[in-house]
């Protein structure tokens, strides 16, 4: 599951920033936008970087920027009771377009073969596409690892923060490696969401099905 195991921890650290913002009417949709904003700022910052190294020890920063209102956005909605569809379609494009402006900077990183970057995006939205398609066919959200959000953003603020202590002759070095693992990682972490998708789609089929034996079985416990 990654980094996901510890994500109920995580919510219940961010109650008192929640409870606050709902008293200021701050909206799950602001919320949405300022992780997005983050996340823009954090490729603008990784691109920026490569003439200036230092630059990339804001990586973290802004990774965890984008992770905390990742989280917020739904506390938020849940709170406010204002959660509806169309939060939730906003919510899952801006996901799509903070993975993109992250990886995608890193395409411009000197050292960096684009086609590599490129390859490491493909497959993280392939993973993320996996996950909501399960549910979109009446299955469960899957966040199975173990490459999700968060694990590729930990990479991708470990690889800043390293790049920015390294300096410019290792620089493309470490962005490379952060690129092949996230690659990797996405490849595996998509399998494991079709794999255990289907079988709780045919789990499922079966039970509709006239005289099913798995009439009324319950998804996959490691479903989040």
């Amino acid at each position: 599951m990654g980094i996901y195991t510890i994500k109920p921890w995580f919510r219940d650290r961010l109650a008192g920033l929640t409870e606050a913002l709902t008293r200021r009417g701050v909206s799950a949709d602001q919320v949405t936008t300022a992780g997005m904003a983050a996340a823009v700022l954090g490729g603008a910052v990784i691109w920026l970087g490569d003439r200036w190294h230092p630059l990339w020890l804001a990586v973290p920063v802004l990774v965890f920027a984008r992770i905390a209102a990742n989280a917020l956005d739904g506390l938020v909605a849940i709170t406010s009771a204002t959660a509806r569809p169309a939060g939730e379609l906003y919510n899952e494009t801006a996901d799509r377009i903070g993975d993109a402006a992250f990886l995608g900077a890193v395409a411009l990183v000197s050292g960096v073969p684009p086609a590599l970057a490129v390859g490491a995006l493909a497959a993280a939205e392939l993973a993320s596409f996996i996950g909501i398609t399960a549910r979109a066919a009446g299955g469960s959200r899957r966040y199975d690892g173990p490459m999700g959000k968060p694990d590729r953003m930990a990479v991708i603020a470990l690889a800043g923060l390293v790049a920015a202590f390294l300096g410019r002759s290792s620089a493309g070095l470490v962005w490379n490696v952060a690129l092949v693992v996230i690659a990797a990682g996405a490849v595996i972490t998509a399998v494991n969401r079709y794999r255990r998708a289907h079988r709780e789609l045919d789990r499922r089929s079966e039970g509709t099905a006239p005289g099913g034996a798995g009439a009324g079985a319950p998804g996959d416990s490691d479903a989040a």
